[in-house]
């Protein structure tokens, strides 16, 4: 089921998905195939502006550099987030494990790179969202 409410379009299983269609009753088409909406997603956090998460501007620097402290290798780091091929499904569903997993920061730790850090978080667990139950 869809509606509008505020120029936004609804769908039930995936939430608001904004209407950028110049006319007043525009209603976004919302990808039903979830692969397709993994790799929307994964194009838009290892885009230019990244996306905001609660205040949180996520970037691909920001996700590397929580990579990094939570110990991950370069090589592992570079596979997941490596923008060489936006249609990996398997890679946008990794990264997005990867970020819901990702431990408590180290004791010590700015109360913004603690923030910043749930923010990955709750960006990682809308794979449940988009159909990505795998682990």
């Amino acid at each position: 089921m869809t509606s509008s409410l505020f120029g936004l379009a609804i769908k039930d299983d995936l939430g608001i998905i904004p209407s950028f269609l110049p006319y007043d009753d525009a209603m976004a088409e919302v990808p039903t195939n979830a692969q397709h909406a993994l790799r929307c997603v994964r194009r838009l956090v290892l885009g230019n502006t990244g996306v905001n998460v609660g205040g949180f501007q996520i970037t691909a620097l920001i996700i590397r550099r929580h990579l990094e402290k939570s110990g991950f290798t370069n090589s592992t780091i570079g596979n997941l987030l490596d923008p060489a091929d936006p249609q990996d499904t398997t890679r946008a569903l990794s990264l997005l494990i990867t970020m819901q997993n990702l431990g408590n920061p180290a004791p010590g730790s700015t109360p913004r790179f603690c923030a910043t850090r749930e923010a990955l978080r709750n960006l990682g667990s809308l794979r449940f969202e988009l159909g990505g139950t795998q682990e």
